[in-house]
């Protein structure tokens, strides 16, 4: 557990995409034998209510901040994300044990029904962006996810922020959630 820039108490506030995606691999094979469900509750486990995906071949560093429906701030962090390219060796720096964690997640955040304005701020530019601000609907906070995505594959903006139910929403966005 880490405290947050808010004070508030984030558990995991990051994992390891390879972590992620091996689960979700794992998860993918059954669902190809027509278990979608069982890929969808195994990516579950990992999702929380606001996720910063890092698909880019570089290290991310920026800032996330989020408006509840009221306008009042429910998430203002920092955060540095690793490559999704990265395969855990830090170039002989093991002091993160070899787990390279480019997703950022965050709990307790999505408390009511509506408009959240999610705005991120890049250290540096991606596709020629270096952050975004949008606007999204989310009907229940208990079974939607905000995703930010910087870099995906399958996405036309290289900034992407999107609400989702389920793991395998991902693939939209993604390829490598669709492997």
């Amino acid at each position: 557990m880490r405290e947050g820039d808010s004070g508030r108490t984030v558990m995991g506030s990051t994992i390891g995409r390879r972590r992620f995606l091996a689960a979700g691999a794992s998860a993918a094979g059954v669902a190809l034998a027509g278990c979608s469900a069982i890929a969808d509750f195994l990516g579950g486990m990992f999702l929380e209510d606001v996720n910063v995906f890092n698909g880019t071949d570089r290290e991310l560093s920026g800032s996330i901040e989020m408006l509840d429906p009221n306008g009042d701030v429910v998430l203002e962090e920092r955060f540095d994300l690793p490559s999704s390219e990265s395969d855990g060796d830090d170039g002989g720096n093991e002091s993160d044990g070899g787990d390279r964690e480019s997703m950022g997640i965050y709990e307790d955040v999505l408390t009511d029904s509506g408009e959240y304005t999610v705005s991120i701020e890049l250290d540096g530019v991606v596709g020629g962006e270096s952050g975004a601000t949008e606007t999204v609907e989310v009907a229940s906070p208990d079974e939607e996810h905000v995703t930010v995505f910087v870099g995906a594959d399958e996405a036309g903006d290289s900034i992407v922020v999107a609400v989702i139910e389920e793991f395998s929403d991902l693939e939209e966005y993604d390829d490598e959630f669709s492997e």
